[in-house]
């Protein structure tokens, strides 16, 4: 389900599971935890947007998910929102799912965006947190295209609501939002450690200078770095 209204987070994910096994298993390695919690998201005073940006494969997204998580087991009142931007046919598949979700009817794919703004933006008692994954189109985002507005104008504002954007793109991000959040490839010994947990093994100092050659060849990413695990473990 690409974009839905929430009610157990573990119906939120967009294609296979894949990605999902990934965020499971990086949330028992303790990674990417607390770099961006509910406190720091809702505080009252806090930015109403924050973008994440970094390399694809750093973990942008498992952040988010694990925002996602944090967020219903605090307060499971929240309406959260999960847009795939991979695409403007997902963007806009996924705010007409958002509309049906509402309940609104007959809502022409024109005017979900509006729609969606529209009624997030004057439901003040609604807490809710949308969050807008692969945001890296400049165009798309700040200068629209074809005729079409920027999408940037169809960002709902309350005081309960909150947008979170992750992204390639850092020039991107500083026009999306006030507030950014880098995420950078892990160092040698974080490598180190997330291999060997991802591997189930005690250590690897017998194998310490093929392990840093593997982590040197998957750019210390993440994700690369627990997908090759995955890999290894299953020959």
């Amino acid at each position: 389900m690409i974009a839905v209204l929430v009610s157990d987070v573990q119906s939120i994910w967009i294609s296979n599971g894949k990605p999902q096994q990934l965020a499971r298993q990086a949330r028992k390695l303790s990674w990417g935890i607390g770099v961006l919690t509910p406190e720091k998201v809702f505080e009252t005073e806090g930015p109403r947007k924050i973008a994440i940006s970094g390399l694809g494969g750093v973990g942008k997204t498992h952040i988010a998910l694990e925002l996602i998580y944090r967020v219903r087991k605090r307060d499971s009142g929240y309406s959260i929102f999960w847009i795939p931007c991979t695409s403007p046919e997902n963007i806009e598949q996924s705010y007409l799912s958002i509309t049906q979700v509402l309940g609104m009817q007959d809502v022409e794919p024109a005017e979900a965006k509006e729609q969606v703004k529209t009624y997030l933006g004057h439901k003040s008692d609604l807490k809710w947190l949308l969050i807008f994954d692969n945001a890296d189109d400049m165009d798309m985002w700040i200068d629209g295209g074809n005729g079409a507005p920027a999408l940037k104008d169809f960002m709902p504002r309350t005081e309960q609501g909150r947008i979170i954007f992750t992204t390639c793109n850092k020039k991107l991000a500083v026009k999306l939002a006030p507030c950014q959040i880098l995420v950078s490839e892990v160092d040698e010994e974080t490598g180190m450690k997330m291999l060997g947990k991802s591997l189930s093994l005690e250590g690897l100092s017998e194998e310490r200078d093929t392990a840093v050659d593997l982590l040197t060849q998957l750019a210390f990413l993440p994700l690369a770095i627990m997908q090759a695990a995955a890999f290894i473990k299953g020959e």
